[in-house]
């Protein structure tokens, strides 16, 4: 199991990754587009979760999805907003993310996210 994610959010990026090494899930956060294609192009680790901030400054949402899939097609694609973002969750939904959740709810269900998907 291993997982990146793309965030610039701070405080989010230290809680998630303080929770992956505490449970020894690899966790790379990407804090760039770059950095994310980069991570993404890598072959170890084989990316198992991908969690995309919805909100990530210049991201466009079917484009990341798109190449996500080209690039790990078995990966659980997550993604989560604000839940006033309503434009951004109706575009994850439309992209095909597997999961689509409020900044909220991601904030008490990583956790979920970042264990093996059945």
């Amino acid at each position: 199991m291993s997982v990146l994610h793309l965030s610039s959010d701070l405080m989010l990026v230290g809680k998630v990754s303080s929770w992956a090494k505490s449970h020894g899930v690899p966790y790379q956060n990407a804090s760039t587009l770059e950095k994310f294609d980069a991570a993404l192009a890598e072959t170890d680790p084989v990316w198992h979760t991908v969690i995309v901030d919805l909100q990530f400054r210049g991201l466009d949402i079917a484009a990341i999805h798109g190449q996500v899939r080209a690039a790990i097609p078995p990966a659980r694609l997550a993604g989560y907003a604000q839940h006033v973002m309503t434009e951004l969750i109706a575009a994850a939904k439309a992209a095909g993310f597997d999961d689509i959740l409020t900044r909220g709810q991601f904030d008490r269900q990583f956790a979920e996210l970042m264990t093996p998907h059945t």
